[in-house]
């Protein structure tokens, strides 16, 4: 069936800061055996009290006992990140009290993500972080703060700076490889095992985090802010009535120092913007994520993404775990009318709302829906851990008031995703007791 339909619509990517993103400190653990989800291979460790980064006043703390000895985690929280992170980086705070060889060493901090049971001393499914222009040594007597971005490879090349980090891989491994660990690894890995031969090297770890990448150390700002066009074809699918688009993605502010990364929401990722066309077939979803990675010359990470439905209705960005709304085009479109029903499918006339926020004992989530469906509620803690887990009746659609109880849950900081049909939007708790 052909229809004669053409229209324009233009949307911008907007880049904004992540909330709650993983991060362990270890302020909240006993002294002694370290926490579980923590292994420790060839290793002995504690929880050690002492003087740690930024004030901090417990940590990790290893010794090596010889052969391949690495500390790892496979808990959910450090699996899949460039999946659940992609854009943002994972940071770590470490120091050589003893490197095994009278304090003459120079070690570059590493980190391991990896697929697979054991880690890298036994599998060969991993990759690598280096940070080449970083050295630690037993004689500075301070701890090192690292940052590794979370970053697919380009034009298969594996990722990095040159002078200041690198990625690597396992030997054999190709860049799709690379690029499905870093999507799916099932663990990460610091290495404690510098000399070999002596098994005395004493290494702490603390502040293990997910977050944003560090400001930049050059005049390069990273934004990756964009503008995302859409050419409505002149015909359907005449298997779904769905209208063919093409569709283009413009930089608003390019560096030509940086490098980017174009997600086209369809399994296509290009090095370069090209005129992509979507013509989603008879059962297929209809709604795509478009999303654009820049790398400043720095190591500096930042993305911003769009996301469109064909025949676009709505428009949101949000890089990494955010959702928010852009402004409104000012211009309008050509020949449509664009609406915007808010976030998620949630009424734009009315936000989410924690009452009372800070709570002691139980809290209300208030939210409008435009539709009759039933919804879900997850809280998480500040390590990405589920604390609490809710699914609704179905519900009219209009206003809606669900009491959620937090009795059972201590004092801190908590994520409270409500999760329709249509998408998730999250809103910070604080609990104090």
């Amino acid at each position: 069936m052909k229809k004669y339909l053409l229209s324009l619509l233009l949307v911008t990517g907007l880049n904004v800061q992540a909330q709650t993103l993983p991060c362990t400190d270890f302020e909240s653990a006993p002294l002694g055996p370290v926490p579980t989800g923590w292994t420790l291979t060839a290793l002995g460790g504690t929880i050690a009290s002492g003087a740690g980064p930024n004030g901090s006043t417990k940590y990790i703390r290893t010794t090596d006992q010889g052969g391949a000895s690495y500390l790892s985690n496979t808990t959910q929280s450090y699996q899949n990140l460039g999946t659940n992170h992609l854009g943002c980086s994972i940071s770590w705070d470490q120091r050589i009290f003893n490197d095994g060889d009278p304090g003459v060493l120079a070690i570059n901090p590493r980190i391991y993500l990896y697929i697979g049971p054991g880690g890298p001393g036994v599998t060969t499914n991993w990759i690598r972080f280096t940070a080449i222009g970083t050295f630690m040594r037993e004689t500075d007597g301070f701890w090192t703060h690292t940052s590794a971005p979370l970053v697919l490879t380009t034009g298969g090349v594996f990722p990095g700076v040159p002078g200041v980090w690198q990625w690597d891989a396992a030997p054999g491994l190709t860049a799709a490889d690379f690029n499905n660990i870093m999507l799916n690894n099932t663990g990460i890995m610091f290495e404690c095992d510098y000399t070999g031969a002596s098994q005395a090297e004493t290494i702490g770890f603390d502040n293990i985090c997910v977050g944003d990448c560090p400001q930049p150390v050059d005049s390069t700002p990273c934004d990756a802010n964009f503008t995302l066009q859409i050419n409505y074809n002149s015909f359907y699918n005449p298997l779904s009535f769905v209208p063919q688009a093409t569709v283009t993605a413009s930089v608003n502010n390019f560096h030509p120092t940086s490098t980017y990364s174009y997600n086209w929401g369809d399994g296509t990722i290009t090095t370069h913007p090209i005129s992509k066309i979507y013509s989603p077939g008879p059962f297929a979803n209809p709604c795509y994520t478009v999303c654009v990675t820049e790398t400043t010359a720095s190591g500096c990470i930042c993305r911003s993404c769009v996301d469109f439905c064909l025949p676009t209705t709505s428009v949101v960005s949000r890089p990494c775990d955010d959702v928010v709304n852009p402004p409104e085009d000012p211009g309008g479109i050509s020949g449509m009318k664009k609406t915007n029903p808010g976030l998620n499918g949630i009424s734009s006339n009315d936000k989410v709302e924690l009452y009372p926020n800070p709570t002691s004992s139980n809290f209300d989530i208030k939210f409008n829906l435009s539709d009759n469906e039933a919804v879900q509620i997850h809280i998480l803690d500040m390590t990405g851990k589920l604390v609490y887990d809710y699914s609704s009746a179905l519900l009219i659609k209009g206003s809606q008031t669900i009491k959620v109880n937090t009795g059972n849950l201590p004092s801190g900081l908590y994520q409270v995703r409500l999760k329709t049909s249509k998408g998730t939007t999250t809103e910070k708790l604080s609990v104090t007791k």
